[in-house]
């Protein structure tokens, strides 16, 4: 393990790895040529995933957190009777609501264009 993240930087192109049974096999394929910042394809793609994965997980959660609220206020104002306060207190809960969904969908936009922006460049150094 030690030998190939010496290999990986100071950018080898073949390396060998020692396995776990203590042969030595040649590691070249896993090894990459852009030195110390290099992680390998394997590395690379887990980082998009994870990257992919939270933002998609925390999309969800605030739309659904969103559509609660929406709910909830749509509710208060079929309940609100017609007494002004209520129905007030109600219709801003829902115009707040809304303008959250349209802040969420454009902060997911932004950040799913700036992880790309960022995989974009992590595969090129």
């Amino acid at each position: 393990m030690v030998q190939l993240l010496l290999a990986k930087l100071i950018g080898l192109q073949t390396a060998y790895a020692i396995v776990s049974d203590q042969a030595i096999k040649p590691a070249s394929s896993s090894v990459g040529t852009g030195g110390l910042f290099d992680l390998g394809s394997d590395a690379t793609a887990t980082v998009n995933s994870l990257t992919s994965s939270a933002v998609d997980t925390i999309g969800l959660v605030a739309g659904a957190l969103a559509i609660i609220y929406i709910l909830w206020y749509g509710i208060q104002y079929i309940l609100s009777g017609g007494v002004p306060d209520k129905t007030k207190v109600a219709r801003q809960g829902i115009i707040n609501g809304v303008i959250g969904i349209v802040i969420i969908t454009a902060a997911y936009a932004v950040i799913r264009f700036a992880v790309a922006i960022g995989n974009k460049a992590a595969s090129v150094i």
